[in-house]
């Protein structure tokens, strides 16, 4: 079949019955005008965005399409022709998220995820267990994940996101966060408090967000 949610398309000018489709599943190919699909075996996939830490080496996160998010770390010791490839790891955040660091500690993330979903997540490792003593649980991959987003005022209506709901960290102030819904917040606490900037951006339309 065609795929779905399809992305991109492409007919060849000098024969319409060749096509080229790219979707969620990969990249078809057709050669009948679209009656019959050739899924072409290519190693692609679909990354809604691209994030990277300050560290040494540093690591790129990103959200998968249908998959979730992950991070893989990037070492320029042997400069860019040395970079192999390496396994990604998962990631705070899923299909649908951006994602911050914090360029102050590269283990504070924040995931801005589907219809409004916002958290910051701490990927520090556990503290080492005294001598004697049962080791503490690590954190895991996921870390410690907190909920940070915003409450709707008292009579204001639910609060609604987009599919991408827009989410910036101030590059001028590691603390401060901006985050779109049917209003634009701010946070100047890493997300603990916030305060909204605009009246409502979509006119009291419960259809817009």
């Amino acid at each position: 079949n065609p795929g779905g949610d399809n992305h991109a398309m492409w007919l060849d000018p000098k024969d319409p019955t060749f096509m080229l489709s790219g979707n969620d599943s990969g990249f078809r190919v057709s050669r009948d005008g679209g009656a019959t699909w050739t899924l072409a075996r290519i190693p692609t996939t679909t990354f809604f965005d691209m994030a990277f830490d300050m560290d040494t080496p540093f690591r790129v996160y990103g959200s998968v399409q249908d998959h979730g998010s992950y991070r893989g770390t990037v070492d320029l010791k042997n400069g860019v022709g040395g970079i192999t490839p390496v396994v990604f790891e998962s990631a705070p955040g899923g299909e649908g998220s951006t994602h911050a660091i914090d360029p102050t500690n590269p283990n504070i993330v924040y995931s801005a995820g589907t219809y409004g979903a916002i958290s910051r997540t701490d990927l520090s490792p556990a503290p080492a267990a005294a001598a004697g003593t049962t080791p503490a649980p690590g954190r895991g991959r996921g870390g410690n994940s907190t909920n940070i987003r915003p409450k709707a005022d008292a009579g204001d209506d639910e609060l609604r996101g987009q599919w991408l709901a827009p989410m910036i960290l101030s590059p001028h102030d590691p603390n401060t966060l901006y985050f779109g819904l049917q209003y634009l917040y701010r946070s100047r606490d890493r997300g603990q408090t916030w305060e909204k900037l605009t009246p409502d951006l979509s006119f009291g339309d419960k259809k817009q967000v």
